[in-house]
């Protein structure tokens, strides 16, 4: 019973961020619209993820969501993904390089992934700056964010701002 437990709290946990992350994977607008397609296409049936899947992907242009649906639903565990910020020594302190850094948990068939996050900036008397472009992780170890580059360097930095993500996202030092 216990394992039960701690496989639903898991297993749900892992959904939820699934739905949020596929909201803001494909835009707000464009779930809504696949989701409304969804209801409108099997009213009152019973349904297979690939339905949902199929469904949404029609309403996006551009983005594979049957090969996001097999890396993020159908494989377990989760990605670690850590910034690496270079700051100028100079006296005004600006960004010169921004990575993240993906790296595969031990547990689960993990695979790197790919998935959108928000990024919060806290200056020295920590007054937040949400960044409100979403930043791309991208399926790879290492993933380059030169938009930030030039910026004032934050004073701490918060990967995963309102949860949109899934994996365990390490804190800057």
């Amino acid at each position: 019973e216990d394992a039960e437990n701690i496989f639903d709290g898991i297993s749900y946990g892992k959904g939820s961020s699934i739905m949020k992350q596929l909201n803001f994977y494909i835009t707000e607008e464009k779930f809504r619209e696949g989701i409304k397609n969804y209801f409108a296409k099997f009213p009152y049936q019973n349904t297979q993820l690939d339905d949902l899947i199929g469904t949404l992907d029609e309403a996006c242009e551009g983005v594979d969501l049957v090969k996001w649906s097999d890396s993020w639903i159908k494989t377990s565990g989760f990605n670690i993904i850590a910034p690496v910020l270079e700051v100028s020594d100079e006296g005004d302190s600006k960004i010169v390089k921004f990575e993240l850094h993906q790296s595969l948990s031990q547990h689960g068939e993990n695979e790197l992934r790919s998935q959108n996050i928000q990024v919060c900036f806290f200056d020295e008397d920590f007054n937040m700056e949400v960044i409100e472009e979403p930043v791309t992780v991208l399926a790879q170890q290492v993933t380059p964010l030169p938009q930030f580059v030039g910026r004032p360097a934050p004073t701490a930095l918060y990967l995963n701002y309102k949860g949109w993500g899934y994996g365990d996202f390490l804190i800057d030092d």
